[in-house]
């Protein structure tokens, strides 16, 4: 089902399609540890019954209703202290190849969900090897709802048919996400970083909104105001006349 990508310079020249896994993310890290997996190599899957999420949650996705793959990378260039420019390189790679399809409202929720209305598109799941100082490979996972209409009621969810009212072909969506990806990821490599941190910015879900949050570091909720991240991707958000810096599991959007 899916094939090469003869278009691309280097991301998709090898497919691996799997009918059903655990994880994309687990596979490629097995396949990399055997050496089956070069830069710019994917795993897909049709069913992913055990995907995980941000913070440790689960990613719940029907068989053959979705988009639920992963991508190798090996980015030397990139110092370990900057990672997160690889959460923003693909979260803006989401969000472009969405508003490409003529309709508004998606946002990136802090780190890397995608969002739509308030209710989660789909997710991201970077995973880095650092080794002697150096990321020797990243493995991007990327879930998308896509043709899936029935959700756990328990999870504000929805999918690219419940948003545009159609049916979609996985494979041709597969394609838009991959040329995307080499695009934006070329352009990482080439310098454009602060380009892509503000875009990033600029498609914050919440950005200069007032809103509830729950802070773990000191088991308060606050009214808060997104500002934008840091240097290091840690989520600005004003409040009581401050800035206030949050890590990944140190704040929780309420309302």
């Amino acid at each position: 089902m899916y094939k090469i990508f003869e278009e691309t310079l280097f991301v998709g020249k090898q497919v691996i399609f799997l009918p059903k896994c655990r994880s994309t993310n687990d596979m490629a890290a097995k396949k990399l540890r055997s050496g089956d997996l070069e830069a710019g190599d994917i795993v897909i899957t049709d069913h992913q019954y055990a995907g995980r999420g941000q913070r440790g949650n689960s990613w719940d996705s029907n068989a053959t209703e979705n988009l639920t793959f992963s991508v190798v990378l090996k980015p030397f260039f990139i110092p370990p202290s900057e990672n997160f420019y690889l959460n923003i390189m693909t979260s803006v790679t989401i969000i472009e190849v969405l508003k490409n399809m003529i309709a508004k409202g998606f946002r990136i929720k802090w780190p890397n969900d995608i969002m739509y209305e308030g209710q989660k598109l789909g997710g991201i799941l970077i995973e880095n090897n650092i080794q002697s100082g150096r990321i020797r490979n990243s493995i991007i996972g990327i879930g998308l709802n896509v043709n899936q209409t029935i959700f756990n009621p328990a999870i504000k969810a929805t999918s690219m048919k419940l948003i545009f009212d159609n049916t979609f072909e996985l494979n041709t969506i597969f394609n838009k996400i991959i040329h995307q990806f080499e695009y934006e990821y070329l352009r990482l490599k080439s310098g454009k970083g602060d380009e892509l941190k503000s875009r990033y910015i600029t498609n914050l879900y919440w950005l200069n909104e007032e809103h509830l949050f729950l802070s773990s570091k000191s088991s308060e909720k606050f009214q808060g105001v997104i500002k934008g991240i840091d240097e290091s991707g840690r989520l600005r958000v004003e409040f009581k006349g401050i800035t206030g810096i949050f890590n990944f599991k140190e704040i929780t959007y309420l309302k």
